[in-house]
């Protein structure tokens, strides 16, 4: 439960992630900021960005420079439907594509790190992902 943000900073379907437990309605969001580069704001962003209903999961694909239809799988977000449309996304938080990378470990009270996770998926794996309890950022 609570927000948590999905931070991705590897393109490439060997990278591909599965995310589990993802809800808007709790302000979960995803950071593609990034992945994406050329994006200015003039162009549209579906040119950018796209999410693809496969069965009962939803599939986040990104083109980095917003040029030809070369869509990569960035994750499989696991039982979700999303019917907003991308600008939608964007607008209420749910969608980062540029700002993002401004996240920090914060520490507990005893100077370790609290719950943030980190994830670096390995060349030619994919990493299945399980949302964390409370308000983390889980970085990709």
């Amino acid at each position: 439960g609570g927000a948590d943000v999905f931070v991705f900073d590897i393109l490439g379907n060997a990278h591909s992630d599965k995310v589990f437990d993802f809800n808007l309605n709790e302000g979960d969001a995803l950071d593609i900021s990034n992945i994406i580069s050329g994006y200015d704001g003039s162009q549209d962003i579906n040119d950018f960005v796209q999410l693809v209903s496969q069965g009962q999961d939803m599939i986040l694909k990104v083109n980095a420079d917003g040029q030809g239809n070369d869509f990569q799988k960035v994750a499989l977000l696991d039982d979700v439907e999303i019917s907003d449309s991308i600008e939608n996304l964007i607008a209420d938080g749910a969608l980062i594509i540029e700002g993002g990378n401004n996240y920090s470990v914060p520490e507990s009270n005893s100077g370790a790190p609290s719950p943030a996770i980190q994830i670096n998926p390995f060349i030619g794996s994919s990493e299945n992902i399980e949302q964390p309890a409370g308000n983390e950022t889980l970085m990709i």
